[in-house]
Parts: C-alpha cells; sequence; structure tokens
C-alpha cells in the first residue's frame, strides 16, 4: 500500500481516508532529551520529589528559548532541563506554573509524570503531592490520518518552488544540492539542520484546556517536538511565527480533513495569511478542538512526500507549502496534555518530512517493524527513536530539495573567550597589549562577523587593535574599536593594545553576526564577554617580589600596583646585617639586576615605593644564596712503591666528600 498523503479542495469523506491506530504509552518522549541550551544569568538549582518511597534530588538547569523567537513576557514561567542528581543519565523537563511544578522524568525505563518539587527532602517524604506518578503502559490516543489527493493549485505550487534556482548567498554549498550525509557531518551543539517552523493556536486551545497559562503550555509542546527531532536527526526547529488566535480564521469545522484544506488553501492565497511569514516552512496547527466529537477517529492529519511503487521518491513535500499538518490536544491532566500532544505533533511532522507508517507496503517503509519505532501505526511504551525506514526517508527527501535555504537554517555558534595570555591586571599607566579570542563554529564558513568593543569607567583608550592581523577601526575617542571577519576562522585572536589612566579598566566585547542568512545562532549568551582589568591604584606597595640569577649578578622583580608613586628605593642586605639601599629608581621601574655579588653569603632585598605625600609602601623580602666555591682537588702525584695507593685513597674521599659545583639557593 502506497501511503501518499494527498490534498483536497473539498472536505474529504471518511471512506476516502486512510487510518492508523495511533497509540503510545510516551515512553520514549523523555528518553531523547539532549544538553539544554542554558539562559544567561541563570545558574542550576536543586529541588526534591518522591519516586515510591525514597526522596530524590532534582536538579534544574535553566533552557534559553532564543530559537523560538519568542518575546519574554510569553514565558514568563521559565522552562528547565531535569536530571536526578544521583543518576545523571534520567533526563525530562518541568516548568513552574501558578506555583505549581510540571514536568516529565525519565527514570530507569520508567517516564515519570512530575506533579510538584520541593525545597524540603523531608517534606517530600511527607507529602504525596511532592510523588511522581509512572506514566500507564498503553495510552491510546486515537488515529493518524492522511489525504489521498492534492489540489492543481498546491500541485503547481510545489513544483515551482522546486524549480527556483538557489539564493547567492548559499550558492557555492548548494551547487550540487545538500547532501543530508555531508552536511550533518558536522554539528554544532549537537545541530547539524535548523528546520523553519511555524505553528498556528486557535481559541480553543486555551478555552477549553490551558487556561491563562496557554502560552507556557504551547512551548511546552514545542519543546518535547524539538528533542525529538534533535536527538534522532541532529535537527531542531526555529520558530517563524507563532499566533496564538490564528486557528480560528480556518473555520470551526470539526472535520480534521476539512481544516487540513483550509489551511493548506490558505497558504497559497494572495495575500496570505499574516502569520504565514514563510509559506515554505513546515507548518503545524495545533487545536483544542475535538475531532474524535464528529464521530471521527483522527486527531492528527499531515501531507506527505510521493513515492512510487517501487519506492522511489517523486516528488518531496518539505520547502513547499504542502508541509502541513493538524494535531488536536489529547489527555486529561495538563501534563497528560503537554507530553500526548507533542507526540501527535512529532509523528505529523514526520510524515511532511516524508517519513511513512513504519510497515507500509511502499518499499520505503516496509522493511522495518510497525511496533518498535516512533512511525509505526501503533506506538507502544519505551519507543524512543525513528526507524532506519524513517532515515533512509529524511535523506531522500532533504537530498532531494534544490532550494534548501528556502526551508532550512545552517546552525552557528560565535563567542568571545579570553585566552592564556589575557591580561587581568596591569601595574603602571604605561600602555600593555593583551588578547581574546572570536570562536565561530557552523557547518558552512558564508558569514560576515561584526567584532567591537568599548572602553569605559577610567578614560582608559585604545592605541591599537587588531583581528587576525587586519587593523579595527577606532572611535568615540579610542575608546570605541570595531572589525569585521569574513567567512571567520574557527578562532581568530583579537589583539588589543590599552592606554590605561586609572585604577581600573572596563572593557565590554561583543560579536555578533550581520551577513548570515539562513544560519542560526545555537546560543546567544555567549555573544558578549564584560571583563574588568585591574589597574594601577593610588598609594599601594609593590608586590610579588622575586629574585633569580647566578654567581655573579642577581636579578629582582616586582609587581607596581600604583600609579602615582614618585620612586622606588631597592634595599639589600647580607645575611644578618643591616638594610642598606643600593638603588633609587624612577617611577614605574619593575625590575633592577645586582652584580655586586659575593660567594659566600646570603643576600635579601626589599623594594619601597615612595609617594609625595611622604607615605612609603614597602615589597615582601626575597633572598638568594651564593655559596663558596669547593676545595680544588689537586691528583696526588705518581711516586714508586705502594706509597701512592695512600694518595689515591684520600683524592677518592676527596671527590665523595667535597662540594663538586658552586650551588645557588634562593627563598622567596
Amino acid at each position: 500500500m502506497i501511503m501518499k498523503l494527498k490534498f483536497s479542495a473539498s472536505p474529504l469523506s471518511n471512506a476516502s481516508s486512510k487510518r492508523f491506530l495511533f497509540r503510545a504509552t510516551l515512553g520514549f518522549l523523555f528518553a531523547v532529551i539532549c544538553s539544554p541550551l542554558l539562559a544567561a544569568d541563570s545558574e542550576p538549582m536543586s529541588k526534591f520529589m518522591l519516586i515510591g518511597s525514597d526522596a530524590y534530588e532534582v536538579v534544574l538547569e535553566p533552557r534559553s528559548l532564543d530559537q523560538y523567537g519568542v518575546n519574554p513576557a510569553d514565558y514568563s514561567h521559565p522552562h528547565y532541563h531535569i536530571h536526578l542528581q544521583k543518576y545523571p543519565l534520567s533526563v525530562g523537563r518541568v516548568t513552574e506554573i501558578d506555583g505549581q511544578w510540571q514536568g516529565m522524568l525519565l527514570h530507569r525505563d520508567q517516564v515519570l509524570l512530575i506533579n510538584d518539587l520541593t525545597d524540603d527532602k523531608p517534606q517530600a517524604l511527607l507529602q504525596q503531592r511532592y510523588a511522581a506518578t509512572p506514566v500507564p503502559a498503553e495510552l491510546p490516543l486515537g488515529e493518524c490520518g492522511s489525504s489521498p489527493a492534492l489540489p492543481e493549485q498546491l500541485q503547481q505550487k510545489s513544483q515551482q518552488y522546486q524549480s527556483q534556482p538557489a539564493s547567492a548567498s548559499l550558492a557555492t554549498m548548494l551547487a550540487s544540492r545538500v547532501n543530508y550525509d555531508s552536511i550533518c557531518s558536522t554539528q554544532v551543539d549537537g545541530i547539524c539542520l535548523v528546520a523553519e517552523l511555524t505553528v498556528i493556536f486557535d481559541t480553543k486551545f486555551r478555552t477549553e484546556h490551558f487556561g491563562t497559562s496557554f502560552k507556557t503550555q504551547a512551548i511546552a509542546i514545542l519543546e518535547n517536538v524539538d528533542l525529538l527531532f534533535k536527538q534522532n536527526f541532529h535537527i531542531i526547529f526555529n520558530r517563524i511565527n507563532i499566533d496564538y488566535t490564528a486557528g480560528d480564521t480556518l473555520g470551526n469545522s470539526l472535520e480534521i480533513d476539512e481544516v487540513l484544506s483550509n489551511l493548506g488553501i490558505a497558504r497559497i492565497n494572495d495575500p496570505r495569511p499574516q502569520y504565514d511569514v514563510n509559506t515554505n516552512s513546515v507548518m503545524h496547527f495545533i487545536t483544542g478542538r475535538d475531532f474524535t466529537s464528529s464521530g471521527d477517529s483522527a486527531i492528527g492529519l499531515a501531507y506527505t512526500s510521493d513515492y512510487s511503487d517501487s519506492g522511489k521518491l517523486d516528488e518531496p513535500r518539505l520547502c513547499t507549502p504542502i508541509a502541513s499538518g493538524v494535531s488536536q490536544v489529547s489527555g486529561s491532566s495538563q501534563n497528560e496534555k503537554i507530553t500526548f500532544t507533542a507526540l501527535t505533533v512529532a509523528h505529523e511532522i514526520g510524515h511532511n518530512f516524508g517519513f511513512l507508517h513504519d510497515g507500509d507496503d511502499n518499499p520505503i517503509a516496509k522493511n522495518c517493524s510497525d511496533d518498535e519505532f516512533i512511525m509505526g501505526p501503533f506506538l507502544t511504551s519505551g519507543l524512543d527513536e525513528f526507524s532506519i525506514c524513517s532515515r533512509n526517508a529524511l535523506k531522500a527527501n532533504i537530498n532531494a530539495i534544490s532550494r534548501i535555504e528556502d526551508c532550512f537554517d545552517l546552525p552557528f555558534d560565535l563567542t568571545l573567550s579570553e585566552r592564556t595570555d589575557t591580561v587581568k591586571n596591569v601595574g603602571s599607566l604605561q600602555p600593555f597589549s593583551t588578547a581574546y579570542d572570536v570562536n565561530f563554529e557552523s557547518n558552512s564558513s558564508l558569514a560576515t562577523v561584526a567584532v567591537t568593543g568599548t572602553l569605559s569607567g577610567s578614560g582608559a583608550t585604545f592605541a591599537a587593535v587588531t583581528t587576525g592581523g587586519t587593523a579595527c577601526t577606532l572611535s568615540n575617542a579610542d575608546q570605541t574599536y570595531s572589525c569585521t571577519l569574513s567567512n571567520p576562522e574557527a578562532t581568530t585572536p583579537v589583539n588589543l593594545t590599552i592606554n590605561p589612566t586609572g585604577p581600573e579598566i572596563s572593557l565590554q566585547q561583543r560579536v555578533n553576526i550581520v551577513n548570515g542568512q539562513n544560519l542560526f545562532e545555537t546560543d546567544s549568551t555567549n555573544n558578549q564577554l564584560d571583563s574588568t582589568i585591574e589597574g594601577p591604584q593610588p598609594g599601594l606597595a609593590p608586590i610579588n617580589l622575586t629574585v633569580s640569577g647566578n654567581e655573579t649578578a642577581a636579578t629582582i622583580s616586582w609587581q607596581d600596583r600604583s600609579y602615582d608613586e614618585t620612586g622606588f628605593n631597592l634595599e639589600k642586605r647580607i645575611n644578618q646585617g643591616n638594610w642598606e639601599i643600593i638603588a633609587n629608581l624612577a617611577p614605574d621601574t619593575q625590575t633592577y639586576t645586582d652584580t655586586t655579588l659575593t660567594d659566600g653569603n646570603r643576600f635579601y632585598y626589599r623594594v619601597t615605593a615612595t609617594f609625595s605625600d611622604g607615605n612609603t609602601g614597602t615589597s615582601n623580602e626575597a633572598d638568594i644564596l651564593i655559596d663558596t666555591p669547593p676545595i680544588p682537588i689537586v691528583a696526588p702525584a705518581a711516586s714508586g712503591g705502594g706509597g701512592g695507593g695512600l694518595g689515591w685513597l684520600s683524592l677518592a674521599l676527596l671527590m665523595i666528600f667535597s662540594p663538586l659545583r658552586r650551588a645557588i639557593d634562593k627563598r622567596v
């Protein structure tokens, strides 16, 4: 049986549709949780919950929702990645809504619904509200349906978009189309492709299911779908647009086929809907309607690719307006609704990617078990991956797209970081040099990066700044620099020469993409680096005095911490003698060489800074020992008879017990 999910301009009867029972225990869902993108200015925290009869510490790590592009006001309830402190392989997601934590955790082959968390471990043991509930073994959700006919206007639109040439910005990379295996051989934070996603909801999503927290719950559903695709295919979703009421414009029908038809037709109408920013993105409508109330057993419906009877891909639906689907909210509690609905949406989007049901009669799917993978017609406990049939279908569909930039972005991560030679403090008002690195990670080098920096606080200025050896532009009285990097390397140094003017230097630097169409940043929280360089202070004593050398000279070094000293007095003491000034040095001096050393003595040094107000500040002491030269050894003269034996014995004893070389002992 070939499953060709096509489109009809008129509502389809149940008799003309193919239905597949869609059951799940959802045991797979949080098995695919991946490393989170941490929110800026947030730290992990711990809480407790009850599993069985034991209280477990739960580690919560904040997640950034930048990839969805939503207004922070729309997710004022933060989302967290979680794991049990003693079991780091356990994974889940939670959010706090109206004072109650809700979410899901996968632990030891069990899927647990989290009903609440507490800060107090004894409280978790005493109150049942903090007990995690195991998900039942079977959860029938309904049917997944498909429509068998595409109207002529959608067919033409699909062919039109597939025949257009690639954009110049990606022309080099797309010269022979994108190969999934090749492009996904390089990943950024476990991501190789970013699918553009448009999601709309209707008023009933709020009124019938989630109330005032509907926006947070909507994001939670998308989080779960995103994580599932990332774990299996290294693909995540980038929100092009989220509209919470646009589904109302598709009519009030409870016939799922008709709703999908209305959604598809709306995508090619002129003018197109405001919510459909990119008609080539994957489009999904999540509704609060109950399609089963009309006698239809389908709760999800989507279009998929056309395949020939031999399993050959005739035409992908990705990157066309046909990549659309509809899912209704399923489940009883809010925890169940988020998880069950996410499962339905992930399955239907899988059809948009060209996945058939595992076990289907078509050669592309028939060799895969129909009860072991996510795209099987029956979903049962513990499923956490797509089959090899789905993976092969994904590769075929992505490789067949001639304008992949119409519906996918490429991931990158752009950061600024310190280096081993980055300066943290300076001891004088003399110009100093420091350096940082711009790090660019991507599976495409087609980008232009802007690097900027600003000095503030003490009036310090830039003397010079270069990136990768190219001079940057200075402005704002030399307190701001700006540079541009075209197609940057993985690491590019930023070298700065700074003129300090006071006790503290504040340096703010930032990197961002200025020409990177079809690029998506996986983590935007690390684009800025704020540094404080401790400059010289008024009236402070020098520190960190050290001494090194040999039998003829000693080099004394120290750190100057002040900018207002009038000079330095370097003092020396021999053994237990008195301190004597051996040099009066100019301001900002930080080293001196003493050549007046004699054998068999220990020499002590210290340096004192002098100031115009009469105050002084003295450093720590350091010393060096110059040993007495060893006793010369003269071989005994040769003599007749047996007398020479004693002479050579004396020589041997001298070689054992006499110093053979001059030793230098340094103490700081």
